[in-house]
């Protein structure tokens, strides 16, 4: 049970983290293309394009964060699933004995 807390900690932590980074990365990346197609290097950006770099980074940040979670879940599925096969092959060694 109290190696449960640490593992939530830890994936929100991750879902945060991987969230946030590709948020920046996705909407960086599109505020670079609109940069580098506008025909007279026209700064600061329009509405419009404000508008879609934000989408695409919280899209980006979204699909990043969704992955983590599965990834997490996973994680701790497989964990769960190592100690139950430990308590069981414990329980068979000293039914045996």
């Amino acid at each position: 049970m109290f190696a449960l807390i640490p593992a939530v900690f830890r994936a929100l932590f991750r879902i945060v983290f991987f969230f946030l980074l590709f948020a920046v990365i996705g909407g960086g990346i599109t505020l670079l293309v609109a940069y580098a197609n506008t025909p007279h290097w026209h700064w600061p950006p329009s509405t419009l394009t404000i508008v879609v770099t934000a989408v695409i980074g919280v899209l980006a940040g979204y699909a990043a964060g969704l992955t983590t979670l599965v990834r997490e879940v996973i994680r701790g599925v497989k964990d769960v699933e190592r100690d139950v096969v430990r308590g069981v092959e414990s329980e068979r060694e000293h039914a045996h004995a």
